[in-house]
């Protein structure tokens, strides 16, 4: 004998508070308390469309407060026309606007290799208009020359800290060659930043999806 439940939310007893709610449309299911036992890691949102010959990918971030750091994956990255160095700026949620010149910190180091030879370097700056999410340029096909980016974010949600970043970055350049680099920096003001902007400094940008995990506080 099957039994069917069917229901579109359950509750704490004696309590308005929800603790699941199950959408009838979709089926999606919402849990609205902890979880025991369950991940830290969630994903917030994800992308498989993929973006081609745009000026710039604008992806939101959770500033609930929920999360001690996200983590954004992008897949096969690399530029069309002139420029192949990557670039991010973030959105002020207070004001609704990116944050201006002068308001960004990055450092940054890779490594290169080549049929003829291995070069290393560094870049970065202080007071920018721009986090630098490079030391290499970024391929230019998604056949090989394209990287994979992952970009760690730390307190978006607070104005107490300055939000900071880590990438890493790794694939191959339009020469070919296999690329390695990573690196670090700050906004140089106290905001909630509540969404990322990440371009080319000349030219446009393709990339074939993104994944942006959560992971939860304790």
């Amino acid at each position: 004998m099957v039994s069917t439940l069917k229901v579109n939310k359950i509750q704490i007893p004696n309590s308005d508070s929800d603790v699941m709610s199950l959408d009838a449309t979709t089926g999606n299911v919402t849990f609205h308390k902890t979880v025991a036992g369950a991940s830290p890691l969630s994903v917030i949102s994800n992308s498989t469309t993929p973006a081609t010959d745009v000026a710039s990918i604008e992806i939101d971030l959770d500033t609930s407060g929920i999360y001690r750091y996200q983590e954004l994956h992008m897949h096969q990255v690399y530029h069309s026309g002139s420029g192949e160095n990557l670039h991010m700026t973030m959105r002020d949620e207070a004001t609704g606007s990116y944050l201006g010149s002068g308001l960004y910190s990055s450092v940054c180091h890779g490594a290169q290799q080549s049929s003829s030879a291995n070069n290393t370097g560094d870049d970065g700056g202080w007071n920018q208009d721009y986090f630098k999410l490079h030391w290499y340029g970024l391929g230019d096909d998604a056949t090989y020359r394209y990287s994979h980016q992952v970009i760690r974010f730390v307190d978006v949600d607070t104005t107490a800290q300055r939000t900071i970043y880590q990438f890493t970055q790794f694939g191959n350049s339009s020469g070919a060659q296999v690329v390695v680099q990573h690196g670090a920096g700050t906004v140089l003001h106290n905001s909630k930043n509540d969404r990322c902007k990440i371009f080319m400094r000349s030219g446009n940008i393709n990339y074939k999806g993104y994944t942006l995990y959560g992971y939860k506080r304790a």
